[in-house]
């Protein structure tokens, strides 16, 4: 079996496992923060005030669930679900936000197996394999909050990071800087990617 078949094998499995019931327990059994950040991004909806006064997570992907937002209601009052912002919840929000972050999910996936041809497709495709089923990962893939576009962004730094390490060029260092400085607007704990384009910086022999 090539190399890009299995991994086109191991995307569809991953992608089916994280997309595979999206709407258990909606709109009442559901994850303890999810309607905490559709409230705030509904909230900002509402009230054309940018700030979420919400200090728990850092600010990026409340203003992606806004964003998210605009576009399933903007659709939702073509088809006369609602006539005004008022009757629109974040009961009405989950299922795209979920499905947004299955997305990225999967999408981590592919992320990782391109850094990780570093040290050869097999390698890369075990470790593919690997995030595919790995228990933890598909569960939050399956959820609105943060941990799975914290992860797509960390291995999204990782992936640039590497590639600055090898190129030495100060555009992709900067792509790195951004892709961390995007994680860390994600997720606290997501500054931890800020190490990366630094390490890549400090060890790199190619030319800056």
């Amino acid at each position: 079996m090539s190399p890009k078949l299995a991994l086109a094998i191991v995307l569809a499995v991953g992608g089916v496992l994280r997309f595979w019931n999206i709407d258990a327990g909606m709109p009442y059994r559901i994850g303890v923060d999810e309607p905490v950040i559709a409230e705030r991004a509904i909230h900002m909806m509402r009230t054309g005030d940018f700030n979420p006064r919400f200090y728990d997570y850092p600010g990026l992907y409340i203003y992606l669930q806004l964003i998210v937002g605009c576009i399933r209601f903007v659709t939702g009052a073509m088809s006369g679900l609602w006539r005004s912002v008022s009757e629109f919840h974040p009961e009405h929000l989950f299922l795209w936000t979920r499905v947004l972050n299955a997305a990225l999910g999967t999408a981590t996936i592919a992320l990782l197996y391109q850094a990780a041809t570093r040290w050869g497709r097999w390698v890369a495709l075990t470790a593919a394999a690997i995030l595919a089923v790995w228990p933890n990962h598909v569960r939050e893939s399956h959820f609105a909050l943060t941990d799975a576009p914290l992860t797509f962004l960390s291995v999204a730094t990782l992936l640039v990071s590497l590639g600055a390490y090898e190129r030495g060029r100060l555009w992709h260092f900067a792509v790195a800087g951004a892709c961390a400085g995007f994680a860390t607007a994600t997720k606290y704990s997501g500054a931890y990617t800020l190490l990366l384009p630094l390490i890549a910086a400090g060890v790199t022999q190619a030319p800056i």
